[in-house]
């Protein structure tokens, strides 16, 4: 689910953007977690507004027990700026000289793990992570336009076209990847407790 009811959201990600996304779910929370997804359920007419209730009824028609739901969100702030020609100054390139702006995207990915029999949310994580993107108002480099992330060296070279989207996947992508991390903490908590408090021979807690 894309969430863009903030009054500062994002624009709404493209249906590329949705299906890189929805892949990287499946294949991100697999990888780090003992669950397996079954089937991918459409969230056209269902709006995150807080209550997960629309969401087990949608589980349950399908006649599913449990719902793993994935939320994706940002804001974004963009500002003119002076860039060099051919490399960032930072990599030896001369001094800022060509018009241009920075696009910063600050994604939110929250994860919850929902119980379509009782309701009950059996667990829930979130992640942030940030992408910039640096463009020319006048295309006149092969540099540009550029994508860096957060703790990433490797910049990312998306086709103009496509530069603002594949920021907002990017990273979203990368706020997923800390909310899998964040649910997977989680769930060995709740096994830690439930496995401590099935114990004959524990203390009571």
């Amino acid at each position: 689910v894309n969430d863009t009811t903030a009054p500062r959201s994002a624009p709404s990600l493209s249906e590329n953007a949705l299906i890189f996304l929805t892949d990287q779910v499946q294949e991100q929370v697999q990888r780090a977690l003992p669950i397996r997804l079954v089937k991918v359920l459409p969230s056209a007419g269902i709006s995150p507004a807080g209550d997960p209730e629309p969401f087990v009824r949608l589980a349950r028609e399908q006649g599913l027990e449990y719902l793993l739901l994935a939320i994706f969100s940002s804001q974004e702030s963009e500002v003119p700026t002076y860039l060099p020609v051919n490399a960032p100054v930072e990599q030896g390139g001369p001094r800022p000289q060509v018009p241009g702006f920075t696009a910063n995207n600050y994604a939110l990915a929250e994860l919850a793990l929902l119980n379509a029999k009782t309701g009950e949310t059996v667990l829930k994580a979130n992640g942030q992570a940030w992408a910039s993107l640096d463009r020319l108002y006048v295309p006149m480099s092969n540099a540009y336009p550029v994508i860096h992330r957060a703790l990433q060296i490797a910049p990312i070279f998306p086709r103009e076209k496509d530069a603002k989207d594949v920021l907002r996947s990017i990273a979203a992508r990368d706020a997923l990847e800390q909310a899998v991390q964040d649910l997977n903490r989680g769930r060995k908590k709740v096994v830690s407790a439930t496995a401590f408090s099935a114990c004959p021979a524990c203390p009571a807690s």
